[in-house]
C-alpha cells in the first residue's frame, strides 16, 4: 500500500494556496504544529483537499515531519469534541508538540477508524448526491506510528458538507 506523504513545507504551502471551496474544512489546531510527535517536535498535519459538497469527492492527506518515517496511518472520524481536550500522552503516544500542544478533537466514544485507501491518496471519499447531507459536520484526526518510536497525532479537521 503506497501512502502519499508530503513534507511539512509543501503541506503548509498547499494549505496556504488551497482555493476556497463550496464547503468547509476547518482546521482545528495548527496543521504541522498542533499534535503529538517524537520529542515534542513538529507533528504530522492533516490536510483537506477537494470540494466538500454533495456529489463530489474529498481527499485527506497527511504531511510527514522529517526525518521520521510514518509506518502506519489510521484516520479517526466522528463527532467533534467541544471543546477540544488535551490528548492523553505517555507511552505509546508521543509527547505533545512544544509549539502547539496536542489535543483530541473527536469524541472518543463516537470515533470510527478508517484505514488508508489503496493507491497514492491516503483517504478518498465520495460524498453521495443526497441533499439530506447538506449541513452535516464530522471531525477527523489521524494517528500514525512514526519510526516504530511512538504514536503521532495530527491536528483535527471539522468537515461541513455544503450545497
Amino acid at each position: 500500500m503506497g501512502l502519499l506523504l508530503i513534507p511539512t513545507s509543501l503541506f503548509l504551502l498547499a494549505f496556504a494556496l488551497s482555493p476556497p471551496t463550496l464547503a468547509q474544512c476547518t482546521y482545528l489546531g495548527a496543521p504541522g504544529f498542533t499534535g503529538c510527535a517524537p520529542g515534542g517536535g513538529i507533528a504530522p498535519g492533516l490536510l483537506c483537499l477537494g470540494a466538500v459538497q454533495v456529489g463530489t469527492n474529498l481527499s485527506l492527506f497527511v504531511s510527514n515531519p522529517t526525518p521520521f518515517t510514518l509506518y502506519s496511518l489510521l484516520l479517526l472520524v466522528g463527532d467533534c469534541s467541544n471543546p477540544a481536550v488535551p490528548a492523553p500522552t505517555g507511552s505509546p503516544v508521543c509527547p505533545p508538540s512544544v509549539v502547539g500542544g496536542c489535543f483530541a478533537f473527536l469524541n472518543p466514544g463516537a470515533a470510527v477508524p478508517v484505514p488508508p485507501s489503496p493507491g497514492p491518496i491516503p483517504w478518498f471519499f465520495s460524498i453521495p448526491n443526497d441533499a439530506a447531507l447538506v449541513g452535516q459536520t464530522v471531525c477527523a484526526q489521524a494517528v500514525g506510528n512514526l519510526s516504530n518510536f511512538c504514536l503521532a497525532v495530527t491536528n483535527g479537521l471539522s468537515i461541513t458538507i455544503l450545497l
